[in-house]
Parts: structure tokens; C-alpha cells; sequence
């Protein structure tokens, strides 16, 4: 983690982010701005943070691990949001991991100082109610299809959210956390996705083929990011 001063590049995020629009009163003398390489943490899974972040870009990967070490995904935030919005605003100890697994830029306020200012202000805790409102709707969809839904409808759905110009290239090990199911698993689902002629393999690269198909197996998606 690294604190930036730059105010030109802090206006700049503030401005693409509008991060001032969730608040009723003027932030930009307590905001900070940080950078995050890939791999280091926002937050660590039962440890206090001095700060309350906001992901300004980049991208990120929420998890905890249970008491046998063992890690349970729940997802990547890839758009602007706060982060340890449930545990840290209150002053509890987080029950999940964030880690960066690229270079993020992160508003950050500092809590011991200003958590007084964020707690009373009404635009700020509609907007953390509006989020909520949402995890809790995403997390009972994706519940119901991780219980109901076979892997295949999952795995359809992970790779149309995470194909680009008809390229899936996404690690297949994130993939095979996030989806619920082993990586040598995964391999033989892919590789049957490509034997239906719905993929081509490409060195460390996936082609899609027929998303028409792909989109007919993903009939009831699985958010995987937020």
C-alpha cells in the first residue's frame, strides 16, 4: 500500500468516480488516495483497518478462510464501491478478506477520525443501504444456484462475464473457487465445452465459439462480480 499525492490524479478519480455524489457534504478535504500493487491487502480477515476504502479502479477479490485454512470465495468487485462497509464503519473486526489481483487505486478515509462525520451523514448511509439491499439479493440469487443450479449453467455463466472481444482468459483457478468445484474438474468441463463446439482452446487462451449456446446453458446467471 502506498499513500499518492497527486491532487491532480485524486480530482480526476473523484470526478470519473463521483464519489461526492453519496455524500451530503463536502469530502475532499479527508479523502486520500492509495495504491494497491497486485497481491497486497485492503483488508484482513479479522484485523481492524485505520481506513474505509473505496475502490476507485482496479480490480479485487473477496474471501475468508475457515478455521481449516480452506478458502471460501465470494466474488471480485470490479466498479466503485466502499469496502468494509458491514464490519469496519462499525468498529467490528471484518469477516472477509480484500485483496487486490491487479493495481487498484483506493479512496480512503480515515476512520478513527472521521467515522463521527460518515455515521451522520444521510446520503452516505442511504447509499450504504442501497448496497446492502443489493449484496443481499445477489447473495440469495447466488445461493439458490449454487444449491439448485447444475456446474455447467455456472461455469456458462462465469465465462460470458468474463469474455472480452470473444476471449476467455481468465485464470482457471479463480475460476474453479469461485464456481465451487475442483480445478481438475474444471478441466474436464472445459475441455467438454470445447468438444460441443462451444470453445476453442488457444494456448493459455479460450475462443467462444457459440455464445448462443453458452447463453441458452446459462439460463439463470450467478453474479460473480460486484
Amino acid at each position: 500500500m502506498k499513500l499518492i499525492k497527486d491532487e491532480k490524479l485524486l480530482k480526476k478519480l473523484m470526478r470519473e468516480t463521483k464519489i461526492s455524489d453519496i455524500f451530503s457534504l463536502d469530502i475532499s478535504e479527508i479523502v486520500e488516495l492509495f495504491l494497491f500493487e497486485d497481491g497486497e491487502y485492503l483488508i484482513r480477515q479479522g484485523e481492524y483497518s485505520e481506513y474505509l476504502y473505496f475502490l476507485a479502479s482496479g480490480r479485487v477479490k473477496v474471501f475468508s478462510t475457515n478455521l481449516s485454512g480452506d478458502i471460501i470465495p465470494f466474488g471480485y468487485y470490479q466498479r466503485f464501491r466502499v469496502i468494509g462497509e458491514v464490519s469496519l464503519l462499525w468498529g467490528n473486526k471484518p469477516d472477509t478478506s480484500v485483496q487486490a489481483v491487479e493495481k487498484c487505486y483506493c479512496f480512503g478515509i480515515n476512520l478513527e477520525k472521521y467515522r463521527h462525520f460518515l455515521l451522520n451523514d444521510n446520503s452516505f448511509l442511504r447509499y450504504i443501504c442501497r448496497l446492502l439491499c443489493s449484496i443481499v439479493k445477489t447473495l440469495d440469487n447466488n445461493m439458490a444456484v449454487l444449491m439448485f443450479m447444475p456446474l455447467e449453467t455456472r461455469l456458462a455463466s462465469f465465462i460470458l462475464q468474463n469474455t472480452e472481444n470473444g476471449v476467455f482468459q481468465t485464470s482457471l483457478l479463480e475460476c474453479s473457487e469461485l464456481i465451487a468445484t475442483s480445478y481438475r474438474h474444471l478441466l474436464r468441463m472445459m475441455k467438454d465445452f470445447c468438444d460441443r463446439g462451444m470453445l476453442k482452446k488457444e494456448k493459455q487462451k479460450y475462443i467462444v465459439i457459440d455464445e448462443k449456446k453458452l447463453r441458452e446453458i446459462a439460463s439463470e446467471p450467478y453474479k460473480y462480480y460486484g
